[in-house]
């Protein structure tokens, strides 16, 4: 990988950051848990946890996130706050 491309990790974090805003728009979030062999976890915050459409937005994720990062295999999402997560908002001015 070039000093220019993203890896699959970054692109991931500047999908969800388009992606999420609709979310947070109606009380709920997601963070990010991990990025492994082009699996996706996310930890579900907010209203989305207890969301009556929650598989609902948890596909349009799945769907987002497949079409602005290809290599995208799959997308999990949790409830559970005991899982470690790490912002995702990127910071990628040092690429």
């Amino acid at each position: 990988m070039g000093s220019g491309e993203l890896d699959f990790e970054q692109r991931v974090r500047l999908a969800l950051e388009e992606l999420l805003p609709a979310m947070t728009a109606d009380g709920g979030g997601a963070d990010l848990v991990s990025c492994t062999d082009g699996i996706v976890s996310l930890r579900l915050t907010g209203s989305c946890v207890f969301c009556p459409s929650q598989a609902m937005s948890i596909e349009a994720l799945r769907r987002g996130l497949k079409s602005k990062v290809p290599d995208t295999a799959d997308v999990l999402a949790f409830g559970d706050d005991r899982l470690p997560t790490v912002p995702i908002r990127a910071d990628l001015r040092s690429l």
